[in-house]
């Protein structure tokens, strides 16, 4: 007898299990049938053969990856997106995702297969039971979009501890860019500050709109309006030097402190001989007087800097 799946949905199209006169011991045999039909049902019930019950549809290899069902248009049942298994002898059993079907004389499928592809041989095709556009279960959620997730969009306390799972989020899965605190400062070989930064030009931004970085620099660099902005760090044209912070190399500086150009104090040596004789011939000493001074001439820039190349400073936000 078949199997459940070999029935027609067209009664007058099924063997008759219990045609009439027949005996009581036969009824008994054809509902365990019936049964052992249902249960073998049961047990693969993700999986369906289409097209038994109301004769039988031929499959017949293309590639690898591609079957067709011969003189029948089935697209409707075999549409993208629907999951298949393949079994064959050589084949084994493999699965895989419909990418396409299209009917002219034949229905013509393409497969993604999760592993391994098709063998030019018998093939038996099963589809999953449920269509991926079937409407007793929820779709799966698609894939976000970057910048979808917005700070804007996302209530205050409603990501906490309490709702995320033990290691459900770890820093091998964020982006370094989440990682970074609000207020590092780091040097740009461009132009232009990256997403999630500001360029360190002393502006005045919005308190509420940046709220992370305010509570983590406040007003040290400046308190903008007074009210609702506050200043980034100017850095333009400036180098940055480590806060002694009580080592003793830089005393009396407060953090966040600007330090103008100097010169260490120093002192150069001048040896020259009477009237313009000695070893630097260009330094004339008048020895008629017995006090004065001397001074030479200016050279150099409008500043006293070391070798560097401009970069861009910014803040992380």
């Amino acid at each position: 007898m078949a199997g459940i799946d070999d029935y027609s949905p067209t009664p007058a199209s099924n063997t008759a299990l219990f045609p009439e006169g027949m005996a009581p011991s036969a009824v008994n045999d054809g509902m365990r049938q019936v049964q052992a039909d249902i249960r073998s049902w049961y047990n693969d019930a993700e999986w369906v053969i289409y097209g038994d019950g109301e004769g039988a549809h031929a499959i017949t290899f293309v590639s690898g990856t591609t079957f067709t069902i011969n003189g029948a248009d089935v697209t409707e049942e075999y549409h993208p997106g629907r999951r298949v298994k393949a079994v064959g002898p050589t084949t084994g059993t493999i699965y895989g995702t419909i990418e396409s079907s299209s009917f002219v004389t034949d229905t013509t499928v393409e497969v993604a297969w999760d592993s391994g592809s098709l063998v030019n041989e018998n093939l038996t095709i099963y589809l999953g039971i449920l269509r991926a556009r079937n409407l007793s279960y929820k779709a799966p959620m698609a894939a976000i979009s970057d910048g979808a997730v917005t700070t804007a969009k996302i209530a205050d306390g409603a990501v906490r501890s309490a709702n995320i799972g033990a290691n459900e989020v770890t820093k091998a899965k964020l982006a370094v860019e989440q990682q970074l605190p609000a207020g590092m400062i780091a040097p740009f070989a461009m132009s232009t500050p990256p997403e999630g930064w500001l360029e360190c030009n002393g502006a005045a931004i919005n308190r509420a709109t940046y709220a992370d970085l305010f509570a983590a620099i406040g007003t040290r660099w400046g308190a903008g309006n007074g009210s609702t902005t506050f200043n980034l760090p100017d850095l333009r044209g400036e180098f940055i030097r480590g806060w002694d912070h009580g080592r003793g190399a830089d005393t009396g500086r407060a953090f966040a402190s600007f330090q103008s150009d100097a010169f260490k104090s120093h002192t150069h040596s001048l040896n020259y001989g009477a009237s313009g004789s000695g070893p630097d011939t260009s330094i004339v000493v008048d020895t008629s007087s017995t006090a004065g001074s001397s001074q030479t001439g200016s050279a150099g820039g409008t500043e006293t800097r070391p070798r560097n190349v401009a970069l861009m400073y910014c803040i992380k936000t």
